[in-house]
């Protein structure tokens, strides 16, 4: 018994592969149950999913990215980069987390959450409940001619489950952007003004300070400037010729004085007396003057105690105390100027150590001895002399005298000056590279001043473009409105997928358990299981009571079936559209 049993399902499992095509109908009898058991939990889930989401309603505003009504080949706007750059950049200022937490208490946001849930977590929702989308447009790059996309405008929506609640925080969050633009635009402006006028200032002030150095340097090196090199070398040249000119002057005088010194040294200063016989008398001055120069040739050729040095200097000494002291002191300078003279003319013929030119030499150091011993109370008790020539060549003398001395003072100055310019034009390539160093400093900064003023023009310009609200800005050209249906859950949808997966599930139960059932439900099944036919197939006998609870299904079922029926022409008619329209739609499109 047990042998054949075994041999009975071995036999079964090798022709399983061979099953014979079985009813649909036969398979739903025996499968339904449990089937429809399945499809209805998993109807019931997604029925409850989709009517149990708490509606979300979304208010949107559209917002135009205008661009500024002055071009701007005549007025550049200091605020630039890419549109979706600043929109970014807003949207990161208004999210902050002190404007959302102004916005959820001022709407009352959030209320349960708020209650067990941290306000970051809080923020978090309220920020994936914001939502900002680009809108680009296809435009062509006036500079490069090639189509492009461009950003000229974005929206801005808020999501909440009160369509109220919705359009009024959409409305708030557009005040914030708008605002926020203008404020971000106009301080961006605004600094850029102040940032480039304290430049122009600090600028301003190192060119005063360059000035003063510049104006500093030129006091001092004010004859050594490059540009008086030129000046300084005509200058130089004509005081050059000037000295010329002048030592020419001195020489040609010079030669004068020689003459004139000479002439003197020759020339009584008085007037000469003679006796009756002719002869001249000579008076003690005249003595005297023959002695003193008869002492100064003596002592050129002897010492101090030779005898007739001895005498001539006592028979000075009486004449002096005769004539009440009386120097001769003009006739002696007459004869040092004249010994002078001809010491200069030998000298251009002989050396130092010539016997001529030393003899001069001795002579004329006893003239200077003499004239410096004399007393100039003698000087003055000499008298003025009385001999026309004389008097001629010693007033001649004293104007060549005070010519030489004027061209001296002039050669004196003349020669201070030429040193001046020489110190000058020598120091001239020195000052010149300071100079320059600070003329360059001095022509960077105007240059970098200029190009400060400039952009500082245009940035007070953009200002005012910005304050008077010409530039860029955004226009709200759709504002949000209060949405009368919910952006989720998408009902319609999700009841469809209900039923598809209660369809599914249907279908798929059967089909699970067809495949996974190991019994035998069919005659043609046994015989090819045997091989034979069986000898008589009996059916299941059902009991009255099984009969009852089988009826009592399938009104259970049909209730259902009507339930569900039901709730989905009412879910259609509220969800959808009214069945009303549904079905004047339905009559148009089918033509009746």
């Amino acid at each position: 018994m047990a042998t054949a049993y075994s041999d009975f399902y071995d036999a079964r499992e090798e022709t399983s592969s061979d099953k014979p095509r079985l009813n649909l109908k036969q398979v739903l009898r025996r499968r339904y149950r449990e089937a429809t058991a399945l499809a209805l939990v998993v109807l019931v889930i997604g029925l409850a999913a989709t009517f149990g989401l708490p509606a979300q309603f979304r208010s949107q505003a559209i917002i135009l990215i205008e661009q500024q009504d002055i071009p701007q080949e005549l007025i550049r706007s200091t605020v630039t980069g890419f549109a979706d750059q600043r929109v970014e950049m807003i949207r990161q200022r208004v999210m902050t987390s002190a404007n959302l937490t102004r916005i959820i208490d001022r709407f009352d946001l959030y209320a349960e959450d708020r209650q067990r849930q941290p306000r970051e977590v809080i923020l978090e929702q309220m920020r994936d409940a914001i939502n900002q989308d680009m809108i680009s447009a296809d435009v062509v790059d006036p500079r490069s001619g090639r189509p492009t996309q461009a950003t000229i405008a974005f929206s801005l929506s808020f999501d909440h489950q009160s369509a109220t609640t919705a359009q009024a925080v959409a409305n708030e969050l557009v005040s914030l952007f708008l605002q926020e633009n203008i404020k971000n635009r106009s301080e961006s402006a605004s600094e850029t003004s102040s940032f480039l006028t304290a430049e122009a200032n600090k600028l301003d002030s190192t060119i005063t300070t360059l000035e003063k150095q510049m104006a500093r340097f030129k006091e001092i090196n004010a004859d050594s400037l490059p540009e008086l090199l030129q000046l300084n070398l005509q200058m130089l040249d004509r005081h050059d010729n000037q000295l010329q000119e002048i030592n020419r002057q001195l020489s040609s005088l010079e030669e004068q004085k020689i003459h004139l010194q000479s002439q003197l040294a020759l020339t009584r200063p008085y007037d000469q007396m003679v006796a009756e016989n002719g002869q001249r008398i000579m008076g003690p001055a005249d003595r005297l003057k023959i002695l003193q120069t008869e002492l100064i040739s003596l002592r050129a050729s002897y010492a101090e105690e030779h005898p007739r040095i001895i005498r001539v200097s006592r028979e000075i000494d009486a004449l002096k105390a005769e004539t009440g002291g009386s120097d001769p002191g003009a006739d002696l300078q007459a004869k040092l100027a004249a010994l002078q003279a001809e010491l200069a003319t030998a000298s251009q013929n002989y050396g130092e150590e010539h016997p001529e030119i030393r003899k001069l030499n001795r002579l004329i150091a006893g003239l200077e001895e003499g004239l410096e011993s004399s007393h100039p109370a003698a000087q003055v008790a000499a008298g003025t002399p009385d001999n026309p020539l004389y008097i001629d060549l010693q007033a001649r003398l004293k104007t060549v005298t005070s010519n030489e001395q004027s061209y001296l003072d002039r050669r004196g100055e003349l020669e201070e000056k030429i040193q001046l310019l020489e110190t000058a034009i020598q120091r001239t390539p020195e000052v010149e590279q300071g100079y320059k160093k600070l003329a360059r400093d001095y022509d960077n900064a105007m240059l970098k001043y200029r190009e400060i003023k400039n952009k500082q023009m245009e940035a007070q310009l953009a200002e005012s473009l910005e304050s008077g609200r010409k530039g860029e800005r955004f226009t709200l050209i759709e504002p949000p409105l209060l949405p009368e249906e919910p952006v989720s859950p998408n009902r319609p949808v999700l009841l469809v997928l209900s039923l598809l997966l209660g369809a599914g599930a249907f279908a798929g139960t059967i089909a699970l358990r067809e495949s996974t059932d190991p019994s035998i439900h069919h005659p043609e099944e046994l015989e090819q299981i045997t091989g034979e036919l069986p000898l008589a197939a009996i059916p299941t006998i059902t009991t009255i009571t099984e009969r009852s609870r089988q009826q009592q299904r399938k009104r259970q079922a049909l209730i259902a079936t009507v339930t569900m029926l039901t709730v989905a022409l009412i879910a259609f008619h509220l969800l959808i559209m009214p069945l009303d329209v549904a079905w004047f739609v339905a009559m148009r499109r089918l033509g009746i």
